[in-house]
C-alpha cells in the first residue's frame, strides 16, 4: 500500500535511475540526508585532482491536509513538499558547471507523475525553481572542508494519498 515514506523513496529512486550517463554510470555521487557517504568525501576527480561534483538530495514536507472528504478509503490526503537538490562543485571551477548540473537534475522532475498505485495514490511534481548558489558549508551534515561551491534547485511536489 502506498504511503508518504514510499513516496519519498520513489523520489530518490527516480533521481538515481535518471542521473546516469550514456554508459549507465552515475553522473555524480548522490548523497542523501542522514547518510554518510563512503570516504573520501568529497570524491576526487582523477583527471583534475579537484573535488568531483556531488548531488545532495533532500526531500522535505511542508504541509498536509485533507484534499477531499468522504467515507474511509475514499478520501484524498494531500502532502506538499520540496525536493531539494544541492549540486556541489569545486571552488574556482565555475558557477556555470554547477548551474548546468542543477538544471539537468531539476528536469528529472519537471511536470512528472509517478509512484501511482491502483488505489489512486501518486506523486505529482511541477516546475523546478531556478538554481540558486552559495557555500557548501551551509548544508547541515555536509563537511566538504570549504572546498565546494553549492548551487541548489528545488522542485515542489504533492503526494496525494487515498485512504
Amino acid at each position: 500500500m502506498a504511503d508518504y515514506a514510499g513516496a519519498v523513496a520513489a523520489i530518490k529512486s527516480r533521481l538515481a535511475a535518471a542521473w546516469i550517463d550514456a554508459a549507465g554510470q552515475p553522473l555524480t555521487l548522490i548523497v542523501y540526508a542522514n547518510h554518510r557517504p563512503e570516504p573520501p568525501f568529497p570524491p576526487i576527480d582523477p583527471t583534475t585532482g579537484n573535488p568531483a561534483p556531488v548531488v545532495v538530495c533532500e526531500v522535505t514536507g511542508t504541509r498536509s491536509d485533507v484534499h477531499t472528504f468522504g467515507d474511509a478509503g475514499n478520501r484524498f490526503f494531500q502532502y506538499d513538499g520540496l525536493i531539494i537538490l544541492h549540486v556541489l562543485v569545486a571552488i574556482n571551477e565555475g558557477v556555470s558547471r554547477a548551474q548546468a548540473l542543477a538544471v539537468q537534475a531539476g528536469e528529472i522532475f519537471r511536470a512528472a507523475t509517478f509512484y501511482q498505485d491502483p488505489n489512486g495514490s501518486y506523486v505529482r511534481t511541477v516546475a523546478p525553481y531556478p538554481p540558486d548558489g552559495g557555500g557548501a558549508a551551509e548544508l547541515e551534515g555536509v563537511d566538504a572542508g570549504g572546498t565546494l561551491y553549492r548551487v541548489t534547485v528545488s522542485i515542489p511536489f504533492k503526494y496525494f494519498h487515498r485512504a
